[in-house]
């Protein structure tokens, strides 16, 4: 017989196995990718993106993966509306193309939308804006970009990402 606590324990180990696994489910698949795509195909084979950017004559699509994720796919379309490859942004290589005075818009369309920020009680008019990425195939890493109060990347700081794994909680130090 089992015992009733131990049930619910099977059941919220369930409910989290689920949540796990349709997160899974949303994340973009490069194999899925409709190549030369209309908006229309690649919004059917990848979904809504998490935010739309105007690029002159044509748009940047964002998918984030981020709270959980550790991945920013960038999508471009022509004036036609025909999209570009996607680019997986959020990469080691892309991190160290960051520069101290870069402005909080040329940072996002290096490495995408951060996934979090803070201000610290004595500086509150200085962000800190926060990314979970894979510096290499088996180190998970957050980035720390701290900026000042007019916007410009003053500091850079990493910290071990405290979850190897994605969860349901926020990962980061803050």
């Amino acid at each position: 017989m089992v015992r009733p606590r131990h049930l619910v324990n099977r059941l919220v180990a369930a409910a989290v196995c689920a949540l796990i696994l349709a997160g899974c489910a949303q994340m973009p698949q490069l194999s899925s990718f409709p190549t030369n795509g209309s908006r229309e195909s690649v919004r059917a084979s990848w979904g809504n993106p998490s935010q739309i950017k105007k690029l002159g004559a044509g748009e940047r699509w964002i998918y984030s993966t981020a709270m959980e994720g550790r991945e920013t796919w960038f999508v471009e379309f022509d004036a036609t509306g025909r999209a570009g490859l996607p680019l997986q942004v959020l990469t080691n290589e892309r991190v160290q193309m960051l520069k101290p005075s870069m402005s909080v818009d040329e940072v996002e369309n290096l490495i995408g939308p951060k996934y979090y920020e803070l201000r610290y009680p004595f500086k509150k008019d200085e962000p800190v804006h926060i990314y979970r990425f894979l510096r290499s195939e088996h180190e998970a890493v957050c980035l720390y970009l701290h900026f000042s109060p007019t916007g410009s990347l003053t500091e850079i700081g990493y910290a071990p990402d405290a979850l190897r794994v994605i969860t349901l909680k926020r990962a980061c130090q803050t």
